[in-house]
């Protein structure tokens, strides 16, 4: 580094330590901004409980549930998170931007009939209920960005940021939550789908997806995910206010679909039903509300059960397989790994020709699905070949392999219901993979030691 660059590092460190020292350092503390009448009342973010503002005619209220807050008046529904968040920051400590002089000319600013009245209220302890404090907020005062403020109990106008006052006077709907299902993918457990006469159900065992109906059967977990993904990062873009009379006209009285997700143990249902006049959005309903989403959500929804279903014979990472084990014909063959390399019974044999085999046996997909009836009218011949890998994850892949006519081959999972169809000449490049493997070379024989010297006599 030059000695300018050096200098100039310096000089930068030097005033902001002098910041820090003479200026950072003398900024009052909430407490003593208490104490001088700056802050109306502090209280702890964490020990507010409940939200209660009147205006227009009306209650809105808020409680905190958990982590989240719901809105309970004018109606029960899941409060949006950063609006909440806001309103309860401002809450919390709200500043005291001035205050208007005390006389009888005094205007009123609009706090006589005031626009909002808001009551923060902390959580029950157990020493009863927690402290409350109640705002009443007036007119804008022109030219500033401050509003006409009083504390009940107080006979005095004070002034406070304008903000507080957009907070509490946002349209019902603006607190509302825009998610329907909130959560991350990891913690999404079980996932249905009810259209029509027919049901999809997935579950999530260990790290990977099994459909339980109409099928069970091993899940394409990438496919069940990307419906996760998108059902999570499902918004409401309008909500609607529609007679339940009219429900069945925008299908949602049966609705079209019914999405049922567990999120972290608590099952959420929404209902979604017709394409709405726009065509880009669609009806849906849950929680009481009626709103509409984007109509891309139902692009997955509609998709045949079978495109949710495996297709891979064995998916796996080649640096995960510990074992493999082949047999066709012959005695079968083993292959253990052995840190970064292969042995096959305790001897070494070249590992790049069992990652082939693994590559090989890892690229084998379906093209079709075989039921278990006519698995078993082919499960009389001879069998191809059968192969199990295992993996460092605790996953297996058992597998038996026949002739399926036309060309193809059958393979049947010991842990799925039908087997999967493929062309043959994928599963012969296993076969030849394997066969490329040569066998461990046995050790070298020990030379004889040479006899011993005579000694000279």
């Amino acid at each position: 580094m030059s000695p300018k660059r050096l200098a100039v590092l310096t000089g930068v460190l030097l005033v902001l330590f002098a910041f820090v020292a003479f200026f950072e350092r003398k900024m009052p503390t909430t407490q003593e901004r208490l104490d001088k009448g700056d802050v109306i009342w502090d209280v702890n973010e964490a020990k507010i409980g409940k939200i209660e503002i009147n205006r227009d005619n009306m209650t809105l209220a808020f409680e905190r549930d958990g982590d989240a807050w719901r809105m309970t008046r004018p109606e029960s529904y899941p409060a949006d998170g950063p609006t909440l968040s806001s309103l309860v920051a401002d809450l919390s400590h709200p500043a005291r931007e001035g205050e208007a002089s005390a006389s009888a000319t005094e205007p009123d600013y609009g706090l006589t009939a005031p626009r909002a009245v808001v009551t923060v209220s902390g959580r029950d302890g157990k020493n009863g209920k927690g402290e409350s404090h109640t705002l009443s907020i007036g007119r804008e005062i022109p030219g500033t960005d401050t509003v006409a403020a009083r504390v009940k109990g107080e006979n005095r106008t004070i002034f406070v940021r304008s903000t507080v006052a957009a907070d509490l006077l946002k349209p019902v709907d603006g607190y509302k939550s825009k998610k329907i299902f909130a959560g991350s993918a990891l913690d999404v457990t079980q996932l249905s789908i009810a259209r029509g006469r027919g049901r999809l159900e997935f579950e999530k065992r260990k790290n990977r997806w099994w459909m339980t109906r109409p099928a069970a059967d091993l899940a394409a977990s990438s496919a069940v995910e990307r419906l996760i993904d998108d059902l999570l990062a499902a918004n409401v873009t309008e909500f609607l206010k529609i007679p339940r009379a009219e429900l069945a006209g925008d299908g949602l009285a049966p609705p079209l679909y019914t999405v049922s997700m567990t999120i972290s143990g608590k099952p959420v249902t929404a209902d979604i039903g017709a394409t709405r006049a726009d065509g880009k959005s669609v009806y849906a309903r849950s929680g009481g509300e009626t709103f509409a989403i984007d109509s891309t959500v139902t692009d997955e929804l509609a998709k045949e059960a079978d495109v949710y279903r495996e297709t891979k014979v064995a998916r796996f990472d080649n640096f995960a397989a510990k074992k493999l084990v082949w047999s066709s014909g012959g005695a079968p063959r083993e292959f253990i790994r052995d840190g970064a390399g292969w042995k096959e019974a305790g001897k070494a044999v070249p590992a790049a020709s069992v990652e082939d085999v693994l590559t090989a046996i890892g690229s084998l997909e379906g093209k079709d699905f075989l039921a278990a009836t006519d698995w078993q009218k082919i499960s009389a011949a001879p069998e191809l070949a059968a192969f199990t890998v295992e993996t460092s994850t605790g996953d297996s892949f058992a597998a038996s392999a026949r002739p399926s006519g036309g060309g193809n081959v059958a393979i049947k999972l010991a842990d799925r219901p039908e087997a999967l169809v493929l062309p043959a000449a994928d599963f012969d490049r296993v076969s030849t993979a394997v066969r490329k493997i040569a066998p461990a070379a046995a050790p070298a024989p020990a030379k004889p030691a040479p006899p011993p010297k005579k000694k000279p006599s």
